[in-house]
């Protein structure tokens, strides 16, 4: 099983000005940078830097009629371009002459998923405000969010005082150390929708073009055949399904747990004689925790510490509704 994390983060000093105002809550300047990220047009560089490496990218944003429109394209390192709009994700490996096409729901590039809503965050983490300072040339306005136990990472941002918009974004982990950090080095916000700037700098012509179809199994695709015993507080299953990859004919059980902030996977396949993957590996944020039980692949993998992977993957047992 293959993972692709995004670039994460680079983050360059911020030279503090004063404690940003009580008049505006931690939540209300969230609330105001979902917004922003979701209804306004912008164009920007940032840079990104996870364990000692370091990329530059491109991104375009823009919303025509309610929907979100993306591209993403690589300044450094190995030539890709990613167009992305509400119903599918396209993919462009330059090095590789190959195009992938997957049909998923547009997502967030900078920063990481984050929820349009927090007010259900509160039993989990601790939302407080931080200093101002200057970020690009900007006023920016800095928010944590802090979380209570050693299940899940915490978010410094630093939000744009006129937009909310994003300028600098911090992953911290357990040890309250930085694990992904990006920040933007321009930005630019445009009045209206330019779909110029969205068609794909990349020519495919000639490129191996791979659909990334998945075939959602319609028998007893509600009921797991899998689950983990426990979880850690606050995590649950928001979404599962069983799917037959069009690729490799695989069947693969898929679960999502989410605590509205933090979120990982549960992945179950039958080897078929491959060897398995145990243990720990890391990237970045991501984090990864495999275990064989029988036949079966069971992987866990999120923007989650060690612990969290760890402690699910351990717990993971058959349903009873089917059998390794």
């Amino acid at each position: 099983m293959k993972w692709h994390w995004l670039p994460a983060a680079l983050c360059l000093g911020l030279s503090p000005l004063l404690y940003a105002s009580d008049d505006v809550s931690a939540r209300d300047w969230l609330e105001r940078m979902s917004h922003a990220l979701e209804t306004l047009n912008y164009e920007g560089t940032f840079v990104a830097v996870h364990e000692g490496s370091l990329e530059a990218m491109h991104l375009v944003h823009m919303v025509d009629q309610g929907k979100q429109k993306e591209r993403l394209l690589s300044l450094n390192g190995a030539a890709r371009e990613v167009v992305r709009d509400d119903e599918r994700v396209i993919c462009y490996w330059t090095d590789s002459r190959s195009v992938l096409v997957d049909k998923r729901g547009s997502q967030r590039t900078f920063p990481r998923v984050l929820p349009s809503e927090f007010s259900g965050l509160t039993g989990h983490y601790e939302l407080r405000m931080g200093k101002e300072g200057r970020i690009t040339g900007r006023l920016a306005v800095e928010v944590g969010i802090e979380p209570v136990d050693r299940y899940r990472y915490g978010y410094r941002l630093w939000l744009a005082r006129d937009n909310a918009l994003p300028l600098k974004s911090e992953m911290i982990d357990e040890n309250g150390k930085p694990v992904e950090q990006i920040m933007f080095t321009s930005l630019e916000v445009y009045a209206s929708t330019d779909d110029a700037k969205l068609k794909p700098s990349t020519d495919g012509s000639g490129f191996t073009w791979i659909h990334n179809d998945k075939s959602v199994m319609a028998d007893d695709a509600g009921t797991p055949h899998w689950r983990p015993e426990r979880v850690p507080p606050g995590f649950e299953m928001v979404a599962h399904d069983r799917q037959r990859l069009a690729s490799t004919g695989k069947v693969v059980e898929h679960m999502v747990f989410s605590d509205g902030l933090a979120s990982f996977s549960v992945y179950v396949e039958a080897l078929g004689g491959t060897d398995g993957m145990d243990g720990i590996s890391r990237m970045g944020a991501v984090t990864a925790f495999g275990r064989t039980i029988g036949d079966y692949q069971i992987t866990v993998v999120g923007e989650v510490p060690e612990a969290t992977v760890a402690l699910v993957g351990n717990a993971i047992v058959p349903t009873g509704a089917h059998s390794p």
